[in-house]
């Protein structure tokens, strides 16, 4: 490998300089350690790339409590919703003729805005993805403070859940006569 691309240790540290390899369309780091941050010196000057470990490692833990939080809260309001619509119809159907018209419609009326929530904002599967990507996440993260993958591959991870996040859909189509 030629001296053209080598990492240089950014901070006065007792470390030595990584071989990395340097694509013209991308700057691609692979790390064998947990050093500190680094700079890719090249002779291709068209791109000086910086890596912050640590900033990485924070960001990786923010998206970890993000995901969690995320899966935490769609799966309690996954349960609400879906224990409101259940018991509100069960109430109409056990007390039809004990409650007023108005009562019995503003009650079918909740239990079926309840399921309205859950199907047409997928609630279910959004709580899936990212209980998911939080799972994906957490075993690269686990792997990386292993020693067993390296930083590039802890971001490339990052990367794939929030692919799996997905995006946010509503699906709802208009009845025809």
């Amino acid at each position: 490998m030629d001296n053209n691309n080598i990492v240089q240790p950014a901070d006065n540290h007792d470390l030595q300089a990584i071989p990395v390899t340097v694509d013209p369309n991308l700057v691609t780091v692979s790390l064998d350690t947990k050093a500190a941050p680094a700079e890719i010196v090249s002779d291709t000057s068209f791109r000086k790339t910086e890596i912050d470990i640590q900033k990485v490692e924070s960001t990786i833990n923010g998206a970890l409590n993000t995901y969690n939080n995320m899966a935490v809260t769609l799966r309690t309001i996954l349960t609400i919703l879906g224990i409101l619509a259940i018991s509100l119809s069960i109430v109409v159907a056990a007390f039809v003729g004990e409650f007023s018209e108005i009562i019995v419609k503003v009650i079918s009326c909740t239990s079926s805005i309840c399921l309205a929530f859950i199907t047409y904002f997928g609630i279910t599967s959004k709580g899936n993805n990212s209980r998911n990507a939080w799972r994906h996440l957490q075993n690269a993260n686990q792997r990386y403070n292993a020693g067993i993958i390296t930083i590039g591959e802890l971001i490339k991870a990052y990367g794939e859940s929030e692919a799996i996040l997905g995006e946010t859909n509503f699906t709802y189509q208009i009845p025809t006569k």
